[in-house]
């Protein structure tokens, strides 16, 4: 029997997917950051879930700083990018 648990989790890596073959795709550079906030962010919530389905709470921690990496890094690419124009 499959659980919901499995479900959630197939539907997030399908998610990584589609944004992952968006990015390859687009030729605009502003998208292709979002995309890769995108799939941050994706992959937080994928950190996140595993966490509760093994009860650990290393990988709650290990979702924390990817998520402050992953805002730091949208940030400081969008200055770069407007700095550059």
């Amino acid at each position: 029997m499959i659980d919901l648990n499995s479900i959630i989790l197939v539907i997030i890596v399908v998610a990584i997917t589609l944004s992952i073959i968006r990015l390859i795709t687009t030729q605009d550079t502003y998208t292709k950051v979002l995309m890769v906030n995108l799939i941050g962010t994706k992959i937080i919530f994928l950190l996140l879930i595993i966490s509760v389905l093994f009860m650990k709470r290393d990988f709650t921690d290990v979702a924390f700083v990817y998520a402050l990496i992953n805002f730091i890094t949208t940030i400081a690419l969008s200055n770069f990018l407007e700095k550059e124009e």
